[in-house]
């Protein structure tokens, strides 16, 4: 459980450092490059769920495996 804690708190750390290099604010107080930010996050959501769905398959064909080997 520990583990996967710090990968999470690792994600949002690595998450804030990129936007924190990405997005900055002009002399007139304007955010800068804040649309790009916007892109990369649904980037990495699709990413994201291809690779959950792959998961959900490999897991699926070895508990299927699995089940027929104890039939």
């Amino acid at each position: 459980m520990s583990i996967d804690a710090s990968v999470q708190q690792l994600a949002a750390g690595i998450a804030a450092l990129l936007a924190g290099w990405l997005i900055f604010e002009t002399v007139d107080g304007r955010l800068q490059h804040f649309d790009h930010i916007g892109w990369l996050v649904s980037i990495f959501m699709l990413i994201s769920t291809v690779l959950m769905w792959y998961i959900h398959i490999s897991i699926r064909q070895v508990a299927s495996s699995a089940y027929s080997k104890f039939k």
